[in-house]
């Protein structure tokens, strides 16, 4: 009895230490909603935000595909290029031959639509607003 107990135990450990490894490695999302492409709607700047469906703000454009292999493919004002991104917690850090390249906070996530921060390596932040397109 002792050793069935003690069986038990050591099972029950193992299973709650794989659950908490498997839960740090997890977005905070339904990936499913990641994967297509997002188009930016508008970039926060100097306290208000810009809508870039105005014509006066075409140059600043961007959009990313996120693929369910983890690759994406960006382009626009925030460069044109692909490489691999990793989605855990509410981030999205993408990566460029292996470099980490832009990282995005998720302040939420719908379907078709979402409110972003993107940070560049030197720490500095731009707040985005995206919509999937497909």
């Amino acid at each position: 009895m002792k050793k069935l107990f003690g069986l038990m135990l050591l099972c029950a450990t193992m299973v709650l230490s794989l659950h908490s490894c498997s839960d740090d490695e997890t977005f905070d999302y339904p990936m499913e909603i990641l994967y297509g492409k997002w188009e930016g709607t508008g970039i926060y700047y100097e306290g208000e935000w810009i809508d870039l469906s105005n014509w006066m703000y075409q140059e600043l454009s961007f959009s990313i595909r996120f693929n369910e292999d983890g690759t994406y493919y960006g382009e626009g004002f925030f460069g044109t290029g692909h490489g691999t991104y990793k989605a855990v917690g509410k981030n999205i850090t993408t990566y460029v031959d292996g470099e980490k390249y832009l990282t995005y906070y998720v302040k939420s996530l719908s379907n078709d639509k979402a409110e972003i921060t993107m940070y560049d390596n030197s720490g500095d932040s731009m707040d985005l607003r995206v919509k999937k397109v497909n």
